[in-house]
This record gives C-alpha cells, structure tokens and sequence, in this order.
C-alpha cells in the first residue's frame, strides 16, 4: 500500500484550531497592535534528487533511412530517496523537447543579437522558438520511441514507435509521453529504457516503398537533435502505523474507485449499503404478495443497454430474491450494448480473427471485424502496381504479368536490352553477341563493353611505338642537345611547371616558327600520349609527328581561336573547344597504317575526363610511309608572349 505525499484534511482542522487559540489568548493579554514577546521557529528542509539518471549523451552518429537504432539508458532511485523510511515511490515522464545547438554559434548570437548566459537559457529559448535553426537543431523528436527495457515490473508505459513494420504503416500516435514507475517496496528500484530510433527517408528522396502518409526530413547532411527530459510526477509515502489514511477508503464518507456507496440512502430501493457496496435488503418486512423492481448489478449499469430491473415479491413478510433481472454481460457483435457501459460493439467482439476476402491475390487475406453488428471479412491489403515477386500485386488473378526493366547497360550495343520476370525473379541480361565485359578488344567500330566509349584505348592500332622520356632524368635548361633533341635553343628543361614527376620543358619569349626535333624508330603504326599547357589562349604551338624527308604528317595544335584542333590534311578540325590557360592536357594520337591507311585520330583528357574520339582523318599530304621524328612547333607568323609547356612522351596512358 502507498500513500500519496499531501496532508491530511484532519491534520490540517487540527492546526488551525491550535493557531486561533494562540491568537486569542495573545490580544487577551496586551495591547492591540503592540508586540512584546515573540517565539521563532525555524523552518529548514534538506532538498535532493529522488532519481539518478544516467545523462550520458546517445549519439547515433551518421544514420541513413531505413536504419533502425537502439541505445539504452537507466533511471534509479537516488541513494539518499532509499535511506528515506518516510517515502517509497517514485512517477516520472519522459517528455521530448527541441534541443539547443551548444556552445552558442556566432549565427545564432547575430540572429537574436543576444548571447546566452548558459545552456539553460539556450533550452528556454529553443523551447519557444525551436524553428531559428541558427540556435536550434532540426528535430529529431517525431522519429524516437521509448521501449521498456525491463517490461517485468508491468508499471511502465510506452511510447512506440512513428513506424509499424508489422504493419507497414505510420499509425496515429496518442500524444502521451512514456512513462514510469519505481518503488523500493515492490524491490524496484531502477529501470532500463531503449530509445529507438527509425530513420525516415529525406523529402525529395522518397522511394516508391516507403508507405503513404509516412513522415519525412526536411534536408540531409545535417544533424537533428532532441533533449529527453525525464520528469517527476509524483512521490508517495509508505504506509506505516504513524501515518492516518493519506488515500481513499471505504468510510471516508465519499464514494470514491469501485465504491458504490457510503450511506444507505446511495443505493435505490430495496437495497442497502455494505462495505460500500450496494446489496439486496431481504429481510425487511412486507405485506405478501407485494413486489417491487430490483436490480443485482452494478447500479452504474441499470437500465443501460440491454441491462434491465427484474422484480422482488414479498412472501411471508419478507422479500424474496431479484427474478428477471438482466445484468451485464460480455459484449458480442450483435449491434447490442451488451455490457451496458453506454457503447454498442466497442473494442471489436468476435474480430480480429484471419478470414478469406474471396478476392484473387495479396487481397485474399482479411482480418474479421465487427461492423454494423455483424462481422465481416476486411482484406488487409489493397491492390497495388504490380511488381516482380511472385505475387498477385494488382489482385488480377494473374501473377507477375508483362512485367520488363531495361538491363543496367544501356549504352552502345547494350542499348533497349531488356529483363522480363519469370516466377518471381528478373531474367539475366542478354547483351548479345557483340558484348565484351570489361576491356574492349575488337576494332569494330561499336562501343562493345557498353561504356560509351567507341574503339577506346589501343584496340585499332598496333602499336610499335616505343620512345619514351619523361625529362625528369635530364639536366636544367637547354634541351637542345640531350636526348638527341636538336633545333631551336629556347626549348628549357624547368622544374618549376610540370605535368607529373620533376621537371618538364619550357619555352617563352617573342619568336616566330622556332621548333625542336628529336628523331625516333621508323614505324607505320602506333599510339603516343603527350602533356601539352599553354600560358595564353591566344598563341599556337603544336606537337607533330613527322616524316623524315617529307614534312609534317600528324598535328595537334593549342591554337590562337582557343580551341585545340587537328589538321584534316590541310584543314583545322576542333577536337577540343575553349582551352583553358595553365591547364594540363592530355593528347593521345593513334595511327595505324594497315586497319586505317593514311589516317589518324586523336582525343583529348582536360584533367577531368577524356573526352570522344575525332574521327579517322587524312595525314597531311594524304598518305605516309613512316613516322621517325618528334616535332615540337611555335608557329610562324605569330609573336608568341607566354610560355609553351610540354610533358611526358609515352606509349602508356599516363591518367
């Protein structure tokens, strides 16, 4: 037995008689209005905690929808609430409020120009304006459950999830916080509780599964937050021989729980009252024959519902017992008040029960339910888009009908493949013959490994180069003269620019048509990657491969338009438009006398990603034999005022 902690109406008559006595006797004795004698009584209480909490901070960290966390924390009796004789039980919530972003940031002191004296302050303010997300986090609070822990002391209540997987669905929730209990008498002292938190997809992000009326987050990548408060409601006393009756009771003159009365003249005729329960008076007198209504229920329920009186007759002075009486019973669906509480069919009778709809698919299950006071079979699911999962989706009668998704590739000769759904399952891709997974290796003209890539890396040539230099080895300045490059003198090895490694070359200053050779093996065929940067987008300069003897046969120029061009036999062709100056950029020039005679192509890496192929187009001149020299070219008629770099000559993608 507890008793709550409030003082007893008897106690308190008691003291104010004592006080008016005292009064009294004082104005007897002196003088109105005069004070001579005066007694002090010191008034101290010692306050603590009734709870320890355990305030550790629950961090989830970084979540993603559909996540289901849990982390628990604990609530106790304090010590000192246990060492106390005087009291036994503890009720508390756990309310949910918007929680401060703390320290104060700067954005939020200029937002209320205000700064906070402490996090109490700052709690106070999110708590009426937890919309200035300057201050305030986001809230986290919708998306918390809090699960009992320890649900064997059957004292604690709940607060359940937004979500119900069991359902699918996001249920109404009552708006009442969880709850709990302890009480040293009962040994329970401390309880677990788990705060869940499922984590809701982000508006604008919502996949097709996630069930309607379900809420979401406004924004992602930021950090939602939400104070637990846990809070007490009340404390009660023990109940001991010191301690007058502080709860209701039977006697107390007030009907009060499952009383049904105080006094005789509570309860209705022929009835009286004992131990404050309302029974049949059978031996008072009466004439015989006499009869009058009575009723055996509980009065709450008389002449409710189906709830009716039966009558008493008098049979030899005394009244003989209650016949025909209807009192309550069970509810059952009938469209009656059968328990003759007011309400008809409440709580579901009969219901809940699985049942068959008779309808085709994912509507045939059904759960009974009491409707209009009969039961009728409701289907759990309605019908919806069909889906690959060998089920009836749509409630047809037909499973998995017409159901195709286009193949993950759909690039190259993947493009329009498609899967179809066989009992449940999605078919395997069918790329058809012309796929190569993974590298490409025919020369055929098709992007064969469905990357939107055509003939990509050296599947269309053979390649014989084999010159290679990335300058790092050689010595500062003049190029000219190292690694048998002839030519021009301007040309310097620098190691302040370069595309990878050390060092790259360099040339600047106002020349017109200078150039620098280096000769290599004579092959027809071949792939070579070279790191060209301008300082201007207003100068030309070009890379060339040459024919020893005849001239100028494949050339990639940075041109003074700003676009980065090849020379179609005599005519510019842009394979790269609008340049940027002091950007790297990777050319790779692939050429191959037997598959594409007298031809060559080129693509262009910016230092982000390579771009498409050109073309097949015409060497200049129409035709070659061979290719033995590098050339590198500013070009005449142009005063060139920045600086012309060049990098890495290889045989090998270098990306």
């Amino acid at each position: 037995m507890r008793k709550k902690i409030k003082e007893n109406p008897k106690r308190i008559n008691k003291k104010a008689i004592l006080a008016v006595v005292a009064v009294v006797a004082i104005v007897g004795g002196i003088a109105a209005f005069s004070s001579y004698e005066a007694h002090v009584i010191n008034v101290t209480a010692h306050i603590e905690n009734a709870l320890t909490v355990d305030t550790t901070p629950i961090e989830f960290g970084t979540v993603f929808p559909q996540e289901y966390l849990e982390e628990e924390f604990t609530i106790n009796l304090s010590s000192s609430f246990l060492a106390e004789d005087r009291v036994d039980d503890v009720e508390y919530v756990i309310n949910q409020k918007p929680k401060p972003i703390w320290p104060q940031t700067i954005d939020c002191a200029e937002s209320i120009q205000h700064s906070f004296q402490d996090i109490y302050e700052a709690r106070e303010y999110c708590h009426d304006n937890s919309q200035n997300l300057n201050c305030c986090y986001l809230t986290l609070c919708p998306f918390l459950s809090k699960t009992d822990g320890d649900p064997e002391d059957n004292n604690d209540i709940e607060e359940p999830s937004y979500y119900d997987p069991k359902t699918d669905t996001c249920p109404i929730r009552q708006l009442m916080p969880a709850s709990g209990r302890l009480a040293e008498s009962e040994q329970d002292i401390s309880d677990i509780w788990i705060v869940d938190l499922k984590v809701p997809p982000v508006r604008g992000y919502v996949g097709q599964d996630w069930p309607a009326g379900c809420p979401v987050v406004d924004e992602d990548s930021k950090d939602y937050g939400c104070d637990l408060w846990i809070e007490v409601t009340d404390i009660s006393e023990t109940n001991n021989e010191n301690n007058n009756h502080l709860e209701p009771y039977c006697g107390d003159g007030i009907i009060n729980g499952n009383e049904q009365c105080e006094y005789d003249a509570d309860c209705s005729t022929g009835m009286v009252c004992n131990n404050c329960q309302c029974e049949i008076e059978n031996n008072s007198a009466c004439a015989s024959g006499d009869t009058r209504p009575c009723y055996t229920g509980d009065l709450a329920t008389r002449n409710e519902g189906l709830c009716q009186d039966g009558t008493q007759t008098c049979v030899g002075g005394f009244w003989e017992a209650c016949v025909g009486d209807i009192t309550p019973v069970a509810e059952v669906c009938d469209g009656e008040d059968n328990n003759c509480d007011g309400i008809t069919d409440e709580g579901n009778p009969g219901g809940g029960g699985n049942c068959n709809t008779g309808l085709d698919g994912i509507c045939t299950a059904g759960t009974l339910s009491c409707q209009g006071g009969s039961l009728t079979c409701v289907q759990n699911n309605s019908p919806q888009a069909e889906v690959c999962n060998g089920l009836d989706d749509d409630c047809d009668g037909v499973v998995d009908e017409a159901l195709t998704q286009s193949c993950s590739l759909q690039l190259g000769v993947c493009e329009g493949i498609i899967q179809t759904c066989t009992s449940g399952s999605w078919s395997t891709c069918d790329y058809g013959p012309y796929y190569e997974a993974g590298t490409e290796l025919t020369c055929d003209d098709l992007d064969n490994d469905c990357d939107g890539e055509v003939d990509e890396g050296d599947v269309c040539v053979n390649n014989d180069w084999t010159y290679e230099q990335d300058f790092n080895a050689l010595s500062d300045g003049d190029l000219n003269g190292q690694d048998s490059w002839s030519g021009y003198a301007g040309f310097d090895v620098q190691t302040t620019t370069r595309y990878e490694g050390t060092k790259a070359v360099e040339i600047s200053g106002a020349e017109l048509d200078v150039s620098l050779l280096r000769g290599i093996s004579s092959i027809s065929s071949g792939s070579v990657y070279v790191a060209l940067r301008s300082g201007a987008t207003n100068q030309e300069q070009s890379f060339i491969l040459y024919e020893s003897g005849v001239g100028n046969k494949m050339v990639v120029s940075l041109n003074s338009d700003g676009n980065i061009t090849i020379l179609n036999n005599t005519t510019p062709v842009t394979v790269y438009s609008n340049y940027s100056a002091d950007i790297w950029y990777v050319a790779v020039i692939e050429f191959d006398d037997g598959a594409e005679a007298n031809k060559y192509r080129v693509r262009i890496h910016d230092g982000v990603s390579w771009g498409s192929w050109s073309s097949w187009v015409s060497v200049v001149g129409g035709s070659y034999t061979s290719i033995n020299w590098i050339k590198v070219n500013f070009h005449t008629g142009v005063v060139q005022t920045d600086s012309f770099y060049f990098d890495i000559i290889t045989p090998s993608d270098p990306i």
